[in-house]
């Protein structure tokens, strides 16, 4: 990936980050959460306008067809999500004058999050071709997406609950609260953990899972008969752990023989 594409990107997060941390206090009382929104808002905007951007500078990189993940490439999806937020953001601008936007607003939120949390699904399976790329680094942002769009979730039902149902205004806001302040919780973990720490890097690792899952896949297109025979052959990277582990084959047992082990 260029370096500016990365820059766009480090930005983007740092925005979103902040205005993720201001949001929880929107259902602190009125002139507080009013604030919140406002400020988080203008965050959230600057931080889709970025991810936007960064994502059409991502380089191309081939998706899974043969996966319900692999609709488009993962930039695309990035695209996607980016859009969407940035249309939900707007909408939810225009709910200083028309409330009962928030409604739409909040689930174009989750919709969004939802395309970026397939697209960080897609690029663990098919891991891209990035000296910097680490399985374990995209596992722990895989898990902080999952919670974040939770998180999106909760509040789309909540909001649609309050603008339906304003006699549940009180317990839907005290619930959502909790269910947010603990997935918040655990989400900064795990943001903190994807952002501060040190992973091994895996590379060679990612090359080689795309080269095979390439050409199985065009194998398979071109002469069907042969994917069972493949398959039988290649632990293919992106089937379940359990299927691989039925076909791996039996590891080294000489303390001495030093062996690449790219399936583990």
């Amino acid at each position: 990936m260029p370096n500016y594409a990365k820059n766009l990107d480090k930005a983007s997060s740092t925005f979103f980050f902040f205005g993720f941390a201001i949001s929880q206090l929107r259902f602190a009382p009125f002139v507080i959460s009013a604030f919140a929104k406002i400020s988080s808002l203008f965050f959230y905007l600057i931080a889709y306008v970025l991810w936007l951007a960064a994502s059409h500078l991502y380089p191309d990189h081939p998706r899974l067809r043969r996966e319900w993940y692999g609709f488009a490439q993962f930039k695309n999806q990035h695209r996607i999500a980016a859009a969407l937020g940035t249309l939900a953001v707007i909408c939810s601008i225009i709910t200083f004058v028309f409330p009962i936007i928030a409604v739409p607003a909040s689930w174009l939120f989750v919709i969004s999050n939802v395309f970026w949390l397939i697209s960080e699904y897609h690029k663990k399976q098919n891991p891209p071709d990035e000296e910097d790329y680490s399985n374990e680094r995209q596992h722990i942002y895989l898990i902080y997406a999952s919670l974040i769009t939770s998180m999106a979730i909760i509040t789309a039902v909540a909001t649609t609950i309050i603008a339906f149902y304003p006699i549940a205004t009180i317990a839907t806001i005290l619930l959502a609260s909790l269910f947010s302040i603990c997935l918040g919780t655990v989400a900064f973990k795990y943001w903190a953990e994807y952002t501060f720490f040190d992973y091994q890097m895996d590379s060679v690792n990612a090359s080689y899972k795309l080269f095979l899952s390439n050409e199985l896949g065009q194998n398979s297109e071109n002469q069907p008969g042969l994917q069972r025979i493949e398959l039988n052959n290649y632990p293919s990277p992106i089937l379940t752990p359990e299927h691989s582990k039925k076909h791996r084959k039996p590891e080294p047992t000489s303390p001495t023989e030093h062996t690449l082990r790219l399936f583990d």
